[in-house]
């Protein structure tokens, strides 16, 4: 809980695909490109046949289906059912048999991140009931800078698809087409989410052995202690600082 919250900030653009390797990625990431004068990573994801993503399209819009009363609640559930099993199938079998994924396989994603975001966020708490959710603002894009990175970005992903050997596989975008800055920023305000590697909203409540100013025998040790944002997920960085925070403890007398 506090400000100074970082996320790397995310826009998803999506091609439709004539070619793609048979070979299934273990993250469903094929290729990662980095672009240091921006400070833009562009990652190149499966489409529609990535085995993360099947169960997602398959199974998530019958958890959203709302029901009134028993029969729809039994309807809900076996259809539920049928496209678990349905995913479950399909996920094997592309992750399986590489000429099925092939045959499936029809577009392919470009995940677009700003890798050193200046736009802070806060989380706060809602209410004296520890069981109501925080309030949370990403604050993701507020900063002009972190905007004017992402439009180059999604502009620099449309001459790349233009290019060999991009543009001997590549279709037509499958994701809302703007071209001009003013339509471009609109679609990523649209469509822009986050990657979840939170950092820093403890980081000013610190001191620097990671305790928590004013609560006695309280220290914070993960992803909201970082005084900087790192470029990469904050895995490495959340260990290190729970190693040293174990350290710290090992070695103090308070």
């Amino acid at each position: 809980v506090g400000e100074g919250l970082k996320d790397h900030p995310l826009v998803v653009m999506s091609f439709e695909a004539s070619k793609l390797p048979e070979k299934r990625s273990p993250n469903a990431i094929n290729a990662s490109l980095y672009d240091e004068s921006l400070d833009i990573q562009f990652q190149f994801i499966d489409g529609n046949c990535n085995t993360s993503f099947i169960p997602l399209s398959l199974i998530e819009p019958c958890r959203e289906r709302k029901a009134t009363n028993i029969i729809e609640k039994l309807k809900n559930a076996a259809a539920l059912s049928g496209m678990t099993v349905l995913a479950f199938i399909l996920s094997t079998l592309a992750a399986t048999v590489p000429p099925f994924r092939a045959k499936l396989q029809t577009s392919f994603g470009v995940l677009l991140s700003v890798m050193k975001p200046t736009s802070t966020g806060s989380v706060m708490i809602r209410s004296k009931d520890p069981t109501d959710a925080p309030l949370i603002d990403t604050g993701i894009l507020s900063d002009e800078r972190d905007m004017n990175t992402m439009i180059k970005a999604v502009q620099k992903m449309k001459e790349l698809v233009k290019t060999s050997p991009l543009k001997e596989v590549v279709g037509a975008e499958l994701t809302p087409s703007a071209e001009g800055s003013d339509e471009v920023k609109e679609l990523i305000r649209k469509t822009a989410s986050v990657y979840h590697h939170s950092t820093g909203t403890c980081s000013s409540c610190l001191d620097d052995k990671l305790r928590f100013r004013g609560i006695d025998r309280l220290r914070v040790a993960d992803a909201s202690s970082l005084l900087f944002h790192p470029r990469v997920p904050t895995n490495a960085s959340s260990m290190a600082v729970g190693a040293r925070c174990a350290s710290i403890i090992a070695s103090s007398t308070g």
